[in-house]
């Protein structure tokens, strides 16, 4: 089966940020978003696959004001429009979502968008990768100790990546590993069904080819892009 994973097109489409700055808070702020007194460091921040529930509501402050994107990594989750949300439904993924109000990061002025958006947080999926056969590295503690931190083996670098299908029971799914855990991945329906469905800045990189392009963020940079379109191996939306 074929396996796809999911980043935003940022080579510059309207209304798809190169780079997205902006800051999201839990309750609404006065001043400058991106001041000192700003900077608040919440849990859902924070690395390590911890546990914690979303709130029903969400403040982002963004500096860019023409925002038409169906899907941006933020923090360790997402932010996703109503229109994918809206291809997923069909599917069973489980998730947890909070609406995202969007306000002007100049003014605080809050913004009249095309599309609604949510942030949401995805369930991990475990054991899907076959450590049989997959060609990995794992992280090793200064003991030099495989490290394992709430229940996942630290992955240092993957030369190879083999999931397993019968343990794969959606056709989009986050995988609960330190590197792979950065980016959704789907199946070839999937990225049909959002190709018909016609969401927006989407790029669909498959699986073999993940390891070329990724950077250990989850965000693709502008040589990946031109690299990318070189080879002519992504689909892009």
């Amino acid at each position: 089966m074929n396996y796809y994973a999911i980043f935003t097109d940022q080579s510059g489409k309207d209304g798809s940020p190169v780079f997205f700055e902006a800051r999201m808070f839990e309750e609404p702020i006065t001043g400058y978003a991106f001041s000192k007194e700003n900077s608040i460091y919440y849990e859902w921040m924070k690395p390590g696959f911890n546990d914690y529930e979303l709130l029903p509501e969400y403040y982002l402050y963004s500096k860019c004001v023409d925002l038409e994107f169906d899907y941006y990594k933020f923090a360790n989750h997402y932010i996703i429009s109503e229109d994918f949300l809206a291809v997923i439904s069909k599917y069973n993924v489980a998730y947890t979502k909070g609406r995202v109000q969007v306000f002007s990061a100049e003014d605080n002025s809050q913004l009249v968008l095309r599309k609604n958006y949510f942030f949401v947080k995805f369930d991990y999926i475990n054991d899907l990768i076959d450590y049989t056969k997959s060609i990995y590295e794992v992280s090793l503690s200064d003991k030099g100790e495989p490290i394992v931190h709430n229940g996942v083996r630290y992955i240092r670098k993957y030369e190879k990546i083999e999931l397993i299908d019968e343990n794969i029971c959606s056709e989009i799914f986050l995988i609960k590993d330190s590197i792979l855990g950065f980016n959704l991945f789907c199946t070839g329906q999937f990225k049909i069904d959002a190709e018909n469905m016609k969401v927006y800045a989407l790029m669909f990189v498959a699986l073999p080819d993940y390891l070329d392009f990724v950077k250990y963020s989850g965000f693709l940079g502008k040589e990946t892009y031109e690299r990318l379109k070189k080879r002519d191996i992504p689909d892009i939306m």
